[in-house]
């Protein structure tokens, strides 16, 4: 028995030996890209540009090109994108805009509605867009659910100015002229609710979140911090003066797709 595994073990060797010892011929077949087709382009993954019409790979950042554009009413001061639509307020107009942009080339308006006073700053949670009203001091909530037919479901109206707004979660964080950071309850988007304020040292623009906290530009003062951990008791913990004023905001006529 010894002796029959003795001789397996040297079959066993020798074939391996000669597997080992066959020679193998090496493919010479390969490609060199030349970036002119996108055959062996991973459409999945890559965030470069084939352009095959150069027979380049590009690489973000691209250069920015106009591609589409469509006329408003009035200034188009603020744009959110939700989808295949781009909702829009118009800062000294009192309407807001909803324009279908599934093709970049072609944006067209759609629908608007009637705001009770300008449309301001536009930020989407789910199927509502909460659109700021800075000269009526009025948060509006409309209805985007089917684009093409929004209707206002809601407002919050108890603040001096509503001049922008940041959304996180259930609440949103509004940035109130002369007064500072006022939080709204938004679990009900038909029933906003103020449920907290926090003052500010001169006139509040601009609002940005970062995790606990909300960044206010305070005009002359400057830049505010608020702790925002406990929504119903945000507290000012820094604030730093620049030079000049930090106010923000930038408007175009019309809207512009690129």
């Amino acid at each position: 028995m010894r002796k029959l595994s003795e001789i397996s073990i040297v079959t066993v060797l020798l074939f391996v030996s000669t597997v080992l010892c066959v020679p193998v011929e090496a493919s010479d077949t390969h490609y060199s890209e030349d970036f002119t087709t996108t055959m062996y382009k991973d459409a999945v993954n890559t965030t470069a540009c084939w352009d095959t019409v150069a027979g380049e790979l590009k690489l973000p950042p691209f250069e920015v090109q106009l591609v589409g554009s469509v006329g408003t009413p009035a200034n188009a001061l603020f744009v959110a994108v939700h989808g295949d639509y781009a909702f829009v307020g118009l800062g000294d107009y009192p309407e807001f805009l909803v324009m279908d942009i599934s093709n970049p080339e072609s944006p067209v308006i759609v629908t608007g509605i009637d705001l009770p006073h300008n449309g301001g700053p536009v930020k989407i949670s789910g199927n509502y867009a909460y659109v700021a009203c800075a000269p009526g001091a009025l948060l509006q909530v409309v209805d985007i659910t089917d684009p093409t037919s929004p209707f206002i479901a809601g407002s919050c109206t108890n603040m001096s100015r509503c001049r922008d707004i940041v959304i996180a979660g259930d609440f949103a964080y509004i940035a109130a002229g002369f007064d500072g950071l006022v939080v709204v309850d938004i679990s009900d988007p038909t029933n906003p609710t103020k449920i907290s304020s926090a003052g500010c040292f001169h006139y509040c623009y601009v609002i940005s979140i970062a995790g606990d906290y909300v960044f206010l530009s305070d005009e002359a003062h400057g830049l505010d911090v608020y702790n925002i951990s406990d929504p119903y008791n945000p507290v000012m913990v820094g604030d730093y003066q620049p030079p000049g004023n930090i106010v923000g905001g930038t408007s175009y006529q019309g809207i512009t797709c690129t």
